[in-house]
């Protein structure tokens, strides 16, 4: 598919590239990092539709919910295995009598019992407003602009140079 735009959707990739980058690096800053399976899973992706290109960030379903700190309710116990894989990530010390599997466990039933209240840790709209203002906002624009320059002189060269 020939893509007029090719201009835009170069500076779209390399503006996702610095939001995955960004965002990464701000789930350090936060202390959000936890097992990095976050900060492993977010990606870019320029896609065309409708003749529009759109730059698409996918993560973790609940990168939304460490944004927004929404917390767990009571209820149901959260899986073990992240818990233990935290544990280990973050070199937590296991209390005297328990083994890592033991503790994890503990912690999974009082999250059961009590919910969690997570504070916000902004990461993806700190990323999202730094790479816009620092390279998008000034980098579209002048990539639009070749963009449409390419597209009109392709037009009046297919009309034999003539206006009509």
């Amino acid at each position: 598919m020939d893509n007029t735009f090719t201009n835009i959707d170069e500076i779209l990739r390399e503006g996702g590239r610095r939001m995955r980058e960004a965002m990464v690096n701000q789930l350090i800053e936060n202390g959000s990092l936890g097992t990095g399976k976050l900060a492993r899973s977010i990606q870019e992706k320029v896609v065309q539709q409708g003749g529009k290109s759109t730059l698409l960030i996918l993560m973790e379903n609940y990168g939304w919910y460490v944004e927004k700190g929404i917390g767990r309710g009571p209820g149901k116990r959260p899986p073990v295995k992240p818990l233990i894989d935290w544990l280990t990530q973050k070199q937590i010390r296991i209390p005297s009598g328990l083994d890592k599997k033991s503790y994890a466990f503990a912690i999974a039933n009082k999250i059961a019992k009590e919910g969690t209240d997570p504070k916000p840790r902004p990461f993806i709209q700190p990323s999202v407003t730094l790479v816009k203002s620092q390279y998008l906002d000034k980098a579209l624009m002048q990539s639009g602009t070749q963009d449409i320059d390419k597209f009109i002189n392709k037009a009046f060269s297919l009309n034999g140079g003539k206006l009509r």
